[in-house]
């Protein structure tokens, strides 16, 4: 019984997670979690947005939920299995899927493949046209090219906990709401949503993402363009941040800085930023908050 009370609430409370419909299908993306190691699915008709968090029946395991159009299909690397179940019936039954097979997901939707931990979590393949779709608990609101899997960290990236900071945030004296991540005693900040703080600066700065060279582009001076995924509220808690393998160049020339990625997010070193951008970055103890100086150099 819980079992299918699982497999319906996949449906019912994750496949609803209806993401914004202005932005089109993308048509092909080979992607990647890093949860499930070496494994490439070669996705078709998916929507620009995933969902990823906790799954409401066992909220210890993640789950990450991918969402089709009517004409999606789905393919892995290796042959994989999953656990698909009858939408009358509930009725669980696993079924082997063959490498490099193209499978439909209108015939596998609410169908789960489990990361390398299967009481970690696991994926969750949806389409659109299902019936059974219906309002969910939450947005899909997360970029799906972050699983790009050109960009993906390989099985042995560093995994470490990311934990929520506390701290405060100041620009040039004026406070923010902008979330952040303590990892390993530094504060690391997503990068658009720096860019987002800085954009009515004078170290405004663009960031782009250079299909040809598979890098993130930073051009300083230039205005930031928004893409609505700023300043949202990280949910508070503690997160597993991978180690970001993304090329990144300042102006043209490629620079060296650590990243990790979180949630689908690419998140950097404050002070790294501040240093190659030109903005200060100050700690206040008393205050136990971050001061950014737009007007002196990092």
């Amino acid at each position: 019984m819980k079992r299918a009370l699982a497999a319906l609430l996949c449906v019912y409370l994750l496949a609803g997670a209806i993401p914004p419909a202005a932005a089109a299908n993308i048509s092909r993306l080979d992607a990647a979690v890093p949860e499930i190691s070496g494994l490439v699915m070669t996705l078709t008709d998916v929507l620009p947005y995933y969902s990823r968090g906790a799954f409401p029946l066992e909220p210890a395991q993640t789950v990450c939920t991918l969402y089709f159009g009517p004409e999606g299909t789905v393919r892995f690397s290796r042959s994989v299995e999953m656990t698909v179940f009858d939408a009358k019936t509930l009725a669980q039954s696993v079924v082997r899927i063959e490498a490099d097979e193209a499978v439909p997901v209108s015939a596998i939707s609410g169908g789960r493949l489990s990361f390398d931990d299967p009481a970690a979590g696991f994926v969750c393949f949806v389409s659109m046209g299902d019936p059974l779709r219906a309002a969910g608990a939450a947005a899909a609101d997360l970029d799906v090219t972050g699983l790009d899997a050109h960009s993906a960290p390989p099985p042995d990236a560093e995994r470490v906990t990311a934990v929520p900071s506390p701290q405060k945030v100041f620009v040039d004296g004026g406070e923010i709401a902008i979330s952040a991540y303590n990892i390993g005693g530094y504060n690391y900040f997503k990068l658009r949503d720096v860019a987002f703080a800085l954009r009515e600066t004078d170290k405004t700065f663009e960031v782009l993402w250079n299909e040809k060279t598979r890098a993130i582009e930073i051009l300083r001076g230039r205005p930031y363009t928004p893409d609505g995924s700023e300043m949202r509220p990280s949910g508070g808690a503690a997160e597993t941040a991978v180690t970001s393998p993304a090329a990144v160049s300042i102006d043209g020339v490629r620079v060296s800085l650590k990243a990790y990625n979180i949630r689908g997010n690419t998140y950097f070193r404050l002070r790294d930023l501040g240093a190659a951008i030109g903005f200060n970055v100050d700690y206040g103890e008393a205050e136990n908050a971050v001061f950014i100086d737009t007007g002196a150099a990092g």
